[in-house]
């Protein structure tokens, strides 16, 4: 029975370390798509993606600390809607999620949309924080999924 015990927590340790991981990696997405945005008055597209990374990041942390699976994929329509079968809140997000992934698809596939503006840069970066800012919240001190 001891052996059991030690196995769940090292489990949930596991899962912790997980989740913390993808929300690091998160905020320096984030981090670096806000400083180019102060730096720069250019390369909007390539923020648009940070800011799609970030968000990406963020959900993917929040199913990990509910202890849900994912496929290895970066559909934020998807990932958004796993997340609000968890919490209703993350469907205020679903618009924003498939937006952004046109936003996404331009550095990967030129010729299909035109380059991002400032002001879709700008609305991006905020959305990815307001999105980081509810997984915090609604995973701190969170009673289900991994005891932190």
């Amino acid at each position: 029975m001891k052996k059991e015990n030690t196995n769940q927590k090292n489990s949930n340790r596991t899962d912790k370390k997980l989740f913390k991981e993808w929300l690091d990696i998160a905020d320096d997405d984030l981090g670096f798509a806000k400083a180019a945005f102060n730096e720069f008055d250019e390369f909007y597209s390539q923020m648009c993606v940070q800011a799609h990374q970030a968000t990406e990041k963020y959900l993917k942390g929040f199913l990990v600390f509910h202890k849900k699976s994912f496929p290895k994929i970066h559909d934020l329509s998807y990932l958004v809607r796993q997340c609000a079968k968890i919490d209703k809140e993350f469907d205020e997000y679903s618009d924003f999620c498939k937006r952004i992934a046109d936003y996404y698809v331009y550095l990967r596939y030129p010729a299909i949309l035109p380059p991002r503006t400032r002001i879709e840069a700008e609305e991006a970066i905020e959305t990815a924080e307001e999105i980081g800012n509810l997984v915090k919240t609604k995973t701190k001190g969170s009673k289900s999924g991994i005891k932190l």
